[in-house]
């Protein structure tokens, strides 16, 4: 993620882009905050951020956003609900619901993006009380922070958006191409509270967050809605064309040379005078590798368009501009095999923002909804590209679109999408035909092994659950085995967030956990997900039905290890309260009333006890060792979550959890270890 660091620059001369956008003060922002009416309580008194400890130990931008997510938002969400105005803050707003670009923080209401926001970091955004005076007389250090935040905001035509580095907050209101700027909210003002002008900012977009043209008394009546124009990307073959007249000898036909010329200064002035406007719409047609893909218009017609935000992803610009190359390589496809591509470059005034347009040619399906015919249809597209030299690398269904004649439901054509791994291969070279016979064998096996392999893959997924410390281990190496095989899976990280996208946390959760509905069958009497405690049993004690009990603590903390270890799920999975796990409400059990307690104190805790337990020294040593066995497993899952996710663990695990118990439990196995 880049921050703008640096030198402030001494030069009085305005960047090139200084006047764009055109940014004013705020100047009755703060006087509206305080005549903002707040029912049923008044937050100016009651919240006060924490003062800032960030100064001497930040980092990164991560640190920031943690602070502000803990300070700010949580407690802000909370008070919005008492104001009966549900919201929430996505933090990463790449690949966020709606959202074009890559903003820090999305407010979103009622599932609608409402506001964006950028966070800075205090050593490369000095934030002085006048943003908008300081934009024109400073150097990038200020303007490029500036223009980021409005550029996600014109480009996702919202009309507010906020810039912090924790101590000051910005409050900007969009007006098309002028931007109003508020006096910076410091984290430690009282009378105006960041609190107070962060309800009223939201409190605003709620009520009106879309910034419609013409609307401004500040309108540019030349430049009448929210389009955008292009830099566009220079022709390679014209470049090439007059690179040739450049290098011709002495002998050359004079006349013949000055009229190429004019032709090619014909050209380019036709090119620039041809002025094209590029509306970006939010409206996701499809899902690529390097993430969503928009509906557009280009020149009043309708495309589908890559957008690279390169200050957040450098490594997407490059990929895009070497699938720009493979696209003239194949020129004599496009429209036939390929998409026709129809522009590329960076948005005039937004020229971080790259876009690709390509021409609308279908939609993907799965490939057991393929028909024989259509079947062919794609073996014949993949081979007009090994024709060509091209090795695709990338085949899945998400990137063969089908297209339908409008007359009827029948299919008019199969193209190939998505180039950017494919590979331009030497025309002599040896191993070519090797290569694209296995790249033809793995599209036809696909239709059966990707469905196939995958319901295999979910099956041993519900496994790994299980009591059976043998069967759970296989099932968890097998699924490492068999995901890298799906094609157009990545990782297996990739695979459990798509699996969590279309069924959510639960799904992870009932696997590890096991499941509260009565209608689902159990492989085993007891699981967290009923029994998160062991009296919750109901039945008179036992000690099968104790071993049992833990053994399903062993079970759900072995898969959790195992996927928080590995960096496949993140333990945020335990704050969703809509499917929530029982695993850490288990592991409190377990350690105050479990771990250091004896047989007979475990088995008084059992309300149905009318009898006398009667336990022999076997008995004892047994539960104690299935006990040690719990407790090393808790130990390698809080080694493993505490490493891996150090911030995330905060948010995701009630301070509860971390009680003297606990503490004591550690200190205990650390000095009385080898006592045994």
């Amino acid at each position: 993620m880049l921050t703008y660091g640096g030198k402030k620059s001494n030069s009085s001369t305005k960047s090139k882009y200084s006047a764009y956008p055109e940014v004013v003060l705020w100047d009755t922002f703060q006087e509206e905050v305080k005549n903002v009416r707040i029912h049923k309580n008044d937050i100016t008194v009651q919240y006060v951020i924490k003062p800032s400890r960030l100064r001497p130990e930040v980092t990164s931008e991560e640190e920031v956003i943690f602070a502000i997510i803990d300070n700010v938002f949580d407690p802000l969400s909370q008070f919005l609900a008492t104001q009966e105005q549900y919201g929430s803050f996505k933090i990463d707003g790449s690949n966020a619901p709606g959202i074009i670009g890559e903003p820090d923080f999305v407010f979103y209401h009622n599932k609608i993006a409402k506001l964006v926001g950028e966070v800075k970091i205090i050593w490369s955004f000095p934030a002085p009380d006048n943003l908008a005076a300081a934009y024109y007389r400073e150097g990038n250090t200020l303007r490029l922070p500036v223009q980021q935040i409005f550029g996600y905001m014109r480009i996702n035509h919202l009309k507010y958006g906020i810039l912090t580095n924790y101590e000051n907050f910005y409050f900007m209101k969009r007006e098309n191409n002028l931007l109003h700027i508020s006096t910076a909210i410091k984290s430690s003002d009282v009378d105006i509270s960041v609190y107070r002008a962060l309800y009223y900012i939201v409190y605003l977009s709620i009520e009106n967050y879309t910034c419609s043209p013409n609307t401004s008394k500040n309108d540019n009546k030349n430049y009448d809605s929210d389009d955008d124009e292009l830099e566009e990307d220079r022709e390679e073959e014209n470049d090439e064309d007059d690179d040739d007249d450049e290098d011709e000898d002495d002998n050359i036909d004079y006349p013949k040379r000055q009229k190429k010329q004019q032709q090619s200064l014909n050209r380019k002035k036709q090119k620039s005078s041809r002025s094209k406007k590029l509306k970006l719409t939010n409206e996701v047609v499809g899902y690529g590798r390097n993430g969503h893909v928009y509906k557009s218009f280009y020149d009043n017609k309708v495309c589908v368009t890559k957008i690279c935000d390169i200050i957040k992803n450098k490594e997407m610009i490059t990929r895009l501009k070497y699938e720009n190359q493979l696209y003239v390589h194949l020129k004599s496809l496009q429209g036939i095999i390929i998409p026709n591509r129809i522009t590329s470059g960076y948005l005039k005034n937004l020229n971080w923002f790259y876009i690709v347009c390509y021409e609308f040619s279908g939609k993907p399906k799965t490939f057991d909804e393929y028909t024989y015919d259509e079947k062919q249809m794609t073996l014949h597209a993949l081979r007009q590209l090994h024709l060509n030299n091209v090795l695709h690398n990338d085949l899945r269904w998400e990137n063969f679109l089908v297209n339908y004649d409008d007359n009827n439901d029948k299919h008019n054509r199969i193209m190939l999408c998505d180039l950017e791994t494919a590979v331009i291969l030497n025309e002599n070279d040896m191993k070519k035909k090797n290569l694209f016979r296995k790249e033809e064998n793995k599209l036809k096996k696909l239709s059966w092994t990707e469905e196939t392999l995958d319901v295999t893959i979910r099956w041993l997924l519900r496994q790994c659950g299980r009591i059976e410390r043998e069967s759970r281990r296989i099932c968890i190496e097998l699924v490492c085995t068999f995901i890298p095989l799906l094609p157009g899976i990545r990782s297996i990280r990739e695979y459990f967030e798509l699996i969590i996208k279309s069924e959510g946390n639960i799904y992870f959760i009932e696997s590890f956990e096991g499941t509260i509905s009565k209608e689902k069958k159990t492989s085993f009497k007891a699981n967290l997900a009923n029994q998160p405690c062991l009296t919750d049993i109901n039945e008179q004690f036992s000690l099968p039905i104790a071993y049992q009990w833990l053994d399903t603590v062993i079970a759900s903390l072995d898969c959790y290890t195992w996927v928080f270890s590995q960096g496949f799920l993140n333990p945020l999975l335990f704050q969703d309260n809509n499917q929530q796990s029982h695993l850490i409400t288990s592991l409190s059990y377990f350690i105050s009333k479990i771990s250091r307690n004896t047989l007979h104190d475990i088995a008084s805790y059992f309300p149905i006890s009318n009898q006398s337990y009667v336990f022999t020294p076997n008995d004892v040593r047994q539960l104690d060792i299935a006990k040690c066995t719990v407790i090393v497993r808790l130990l390698n899952f809080i080694t493993a979550i505490w490493s891996k996710y150090p911030f995330d663990i905060r948010r995701a695990t009630d301070n509860s959890f971390y009680s003297n118990d606990l503490t004591k439990l550690i200190l205990t196995c650390v000095f009385t270890a080898g006592a045994n």
